[in-house]
């Protein structure tokens, strides 16, 4: 696992000693109060740290997991995205929108504003398909490329945490394929966690990176 991490730090022009990253990763853990995404996963992040990109560690507990209603999983990112799977298993779906006028999906706009997402109704209708769907393990990796409609399963019995990178090189606006009869703006606040949720997600953080030392 440490050397699959090496490579994937390396891949991805990371010059910093592995070390030293995974011990601030577990300082990250150990000090923040995680958000929760309105996926239904939790999120620590940190800005600072590396040249060019953000570091953000994405955690979905085992349990029954609360997403936003309306529940519009394909998106995209106006940044790359690169993860690396700690523990667990995710299914990366990798999506094709087709822009058309008679198309059921209508493609929203999001943006962010403290504690809160909106995403806003565009003009812009098509369809959209399932073009890949990659299932990934511990030790595996993969790239979600700028403005590529994706989205990501995990199973509820399956506790996972992805370390991930973001480029601080971006574009444009991140997108949600909706309904074209949704409403016209959906705002969304990320609730405060529990005690209970911040203990479960820093426990299970600490197990996943234990696997690095």
């Amino acid at each position: 696992m440490r050397s699959k991490f090496s490579t994937f730090l390396f891949k991805n022009r990371v010059v910093t000693d592995p070390s030293r990253l995974i011990n601030f990763s577990l300082e990250i853990i150990k000090s923040q109060i995680p958000t929760l995404h309105p996926y239904g996963f939790y999120i620590l992040k940190n800005e600072s740290y590396l040249p060019d990109a953000n570091l953000r560690l994405h955690i979905w507990l085992s349990r029954t997991r609360r997403r936003q209603e309306p529940d519009w999983p394909p998106h995209t990112h106006n940044s790359m995205l690169s993860s690396f799977i700690l523990t667990g298993g995710v299914t990366a779906n990798f999506w094709i929108f087709r822009e058309c006028s008679d198309g059921e999906s209508q493609i929203y706009r999001v943006s962010y504003t403290g504690d809160r997402s909106i995403i806003k109704k565009t003009r812009k209708r098509g369809a959209i398909e399932l073009d890949e769907s990659r299932k990934l393990l511990q030790g595996d990796s993969y790239i979600v490329p700028p403005h590529v409609f994706h989205s990501t399963e995990v199973k509820p019995t399956m506790a996972t945490v992805t370390f991930v990178l973001e480029s601080k090189s971006s574009k444009g606006k991140a997108l949600v394929a909706g309904e074209k009869l949704g409403d016209n703006l959906y705002e969304f606040t990320r609730r405060q966690v529990t005690k209970f949720e911040k203990k479960a997600v820093a426990d299970l953080a600490y197990r996943a990176f234990r696997s690095l030392l």
